[in-house]
């Protein structure tokens, strides 16, 4: 079900949606709903990432420093 709805874009914005859409053969309408599902999954997975390092009591500086020590880790393997 598709429900009608205005929502106002600046214009350079809209410009780009629009010159994506020429590029894929798209309408506007299907890039700017593909761009929003994109980045509210985004958001729901950042939200699920702060609350899963919040429950392990990682603060947001240990963050960057977890990721750098993963990515180091899984480098010395992929040697």
């Amino acid at each position: 079900m598709t429900t009608l709805k205005n929502l106002y874009v600046p214009e350079d914005l809209l410009a780009r949606i629009e010159a994506v859409a020429r590029a894929q053969g798209k309408t506007a309408d299907e890039v700017a709903e593909q761009s929003l599902r994109d980045a509210l999954d985004f958001q729901k997975l950042l939200g699920e990432g702060h609350a899963h390092a919040k429950s392990r009591g990682f603060k947001p500086a240990d963050v960057s420093k977890k990721i750098a020590e993963y990515r180091q880790e899984n480098a010395e393997r992929n040697r």
